[in-house]
């Protein structure tokens, strides 16, 4: 832009501020062309910053200025601003020193403590070259507006600022970012991130998100009204790449948007010498077979096959210690199993390797699951079947990792019988192969026995119960079908009682009573159920307290015989709202007492104490 267009720019603004003075306060353009000293620019105050200077050519006229090589430099508003609109600069850098710097634009209270609000960096810019400078700063009022150098002495540049403002009255939206990408997430866990919104002159502005990934993402806040946080969240049950779009909108001015993206897997297969790593590649030579880099051949873990092929004119690729010395036309082939879906593979490319001929480049893999090829040793896409990767010649990686979904359910079905039931509550006992989270309304606990009494330790909504413990749950009666859907999650979850725990889960299969009796020895075992269809508890499941076999997601109480002695029952004594314990109850031929304590006969007349409770014989 020529010097004579920006002062013409310059004039218009300034006419248009004559006109544009209204209740709310005055408009004004402060502007700077660098052309003539900084004594002429009433409006600002200069800090190690000299003009006219033309070391360089000029963004735009004859002159710009320059730092002079100090370490910092500014220029600062004179006066406080009211309602600042934006300020605009071109900056540029006269020395090529990579010493880390920048420039910033701020604004102030007080004009000592300075805030932040764009920053640019000095160095990443090309000598010579002008880069655009600009903050909307409609947010702030009655602020001090700085433009800020530092810290290296090396010499850079600026060039035509301007700084407009508004009556106050404008609105203004802003987010802080144009796009939040939540990269990997797993199946079941969540992700969060702040974004920072900037609400001025509005009453209410909305946030909503919109989209085809919409489902996956969520925020803290539906509406603001003034400048804040906002949390936006990723978290879904579904697998696969979700994108969508955050939008803060107001009456009165354009809106603005962030874009959403994920990732959504089950889990990741890694492949490498680490010890950790679910296939390890094992040390071999070029004469032998890709049995001796990934350890068999092929390989399966999760669901996942890792294969090789070889180009029949080269030696066969193989991991040498360091890194797999992958040979010009051989292949990895990643084969996913029915149902399982690779969404993104990513290989750790060496980019040079040496030996007796010197250095050379070694050259990226090329990907393909049949539609779609890449050459960045990156996979993204939807494979349900083969991706493979080939090399044109020589190169060398140390790590495969792969991104997939087995397409296994995300969600379960606890149900319980209607007929199970005391007080207020409908009991059940249940178990899961996966682990899965507190839905809001049941009530879950483990159980543990101490001195013939039964214990409960309760989990609270959203807590997670680890796969294959055993626990009760319990629902208020309400007459309804007593279906409640869970989600399963690939967290790990912490069991509320651990090894103390007696309830034992079957997991996703049924149980003969031999495999419950293999499984807990020297225990008694007890089912939940009514008994006499009066009282609900855990009673023996067989006689004598032997083992049971037992359906699939249930769970059942082992009970080691020297805390059980001869208990053939345990039953519930409170409902849901208040339940602390589970009392035991002895068999048929414990002792009676009196109310004064003494033994009696169990026909003897009158109240009759009898496994801790009351009877009263006529």
């Amino acid at each position: 832009m020529s010097k004579q267009l920006f002062l013409l720019r310059t004039l218009l603004l300034t006419l248009l501020v004559i006109v544009g003075v209204n209740a709310w306060g005055e408009t004004k353009t402060y502007s700077i062309d660098f052309e003539s000293s900084t004594d002429i620019y009433t409006d600002w105050t200069f800090t190690n910053i000299t003009c006219p200077a033309n070391d360089i050519t000029a963004h735009s006229g004859t002159y710009c200025g320059k730092t002079g090589g100090k370490q910092t430099a500014s220029i600062v508003t004179k006066e406080k601003v009211a309602y600042p609109a934006v300020l605009t600069c071109y900056v540029s850098k006269q020395s090529d020193n990579t010493t880390a710097s920048n420039w910033y634009i701020q604004v102030s209270t007080d004009g000592t403590t300075w805030t932040e609000v764009k920053t640019q960096s000095a160095t990443s810019m090309t000598q010579g070259t002008w880069v655009e400078f600009t903050a909307n700063l409609s947010a702030y009022t009655d602020v001090y507006v700085r433009v800020y150098y530092g810290s290296s002495t090396a010499v850079r540049n600026i060039d035509d600022l301007t700084l407009t403002t508004n009556s106050g009255s404008n609105p203004y939206l802003e987010l802080a970012e144009s796009s939040i990408d939540f990269g990997i997430v797993t199946k079941g866990s969540s992700a969060s991130k702040t974004l920072k919104a900037t609400v001025a002159n509005v009453s209410e502005a909305t946030v909503a998100i919109s989209g085809d990934g919409a489902s996956a993402f969520s925020v803290d806040k539906t509406t603001l009204t003034e400048t804040g946080d906002i949390t936006v969240s990723a978290n879904t049950l579904n697998a696969g790449w979700y994108n969508a779009t955050l939008t803060l909108s107001a009456d009165g001015t354009t809106s603005v948007t962030t874009s959403l993206s994920m990732l959504n897997v089950k889990g990741i297969v890694t492949m490498s010498a680490a010890s950790d790593a679910d296939i390890k590649f094992v040390s071999g030579s070029s004469s032998s077979t890709y049995a001796i880099w990934a350890a068999s051949d092929p390989l399966t873990a999760n669901g996942i096959t890792l294969s090789g092929t070889k180009n029949s004119s080269t030696s066969y690729s193989y991991y040498d210690g360091t890194q797999v010395k992958f040979y010009k036309g051989n292949s990895i082939v990643l084969t996913p199993a029915t149902g399982t879906t690779i969404f993104k593979v990513e290989i750790d490319r060496i980019t040079t390797k040496t030996d007796n001929s010197g250095t050379i480049n070694c050259v990226g893999l090329t990907a393909s699951d049949g539609n779609t090829t890449t050459n960045t040793n990156v996979y993204t896409g939807n494979a349900t079947s083969a991706v493979t990767f080939t090399a044109s010649d020589q190169s060398r990686f140390t790590a495969i990792r792969v991104y997939y979904d087995d397409g296994a359910p995300t969600t379960a079905t606890i149900t319980l019988n209607a007929a199970c039931n005391y007080g207020n509550c409908v009991y059940g006992t249940y178990s899961n192969a996966s682990a899965w989270v507190v839905p809001e309304d049941l009530r879950v606990s483990e159980i543990a026995v101490n001195d013939g009494n039964l214990t409960m330790e309760y989990y609270t909504e959203g807590d997670v119960v680890p796969a294959n413990t055993g626990v009760m749950v319990a629902a208020l009666q309400d007459n309804g079908s007593y279906s409640y859907t869970i989600n399963l999650t690939s967290e790990p979850g912490t069991s509320k009682l651990e090894d103390n725990n007696r309830l034992m889960g079957t997991g996703g299969v049924a149980i003969t009573a031999e495999q419950m009796a293999a499984a807990n020895t020297d225990c008694i075992f007890y089912r939940l159920t009514m008994h006499n269809g009066t009282e609900i508890g855990y009673w023996w499941g067989a006689a004598d307290g032997a083992a049971f076999a037992l359906a699939a997601n249930k769970a059942y109480l082992a009970v080691p015989k020297t805390a059980a002695a001869k208990l053939s029952g345990l039953w519930i004594s409170d409902d849901v709202s208040a339940i602390n314990a589970v009392s035991a109850t002895e068999t048929d031929d414990a002792p009676a007492y009196n109310l004064a304590g003494q033994r009696v006969c169990s026909d003897a007349k009158g109240i009759v104490i009898k496994n801790g409770r009351k009877y009263i014989n006529k």
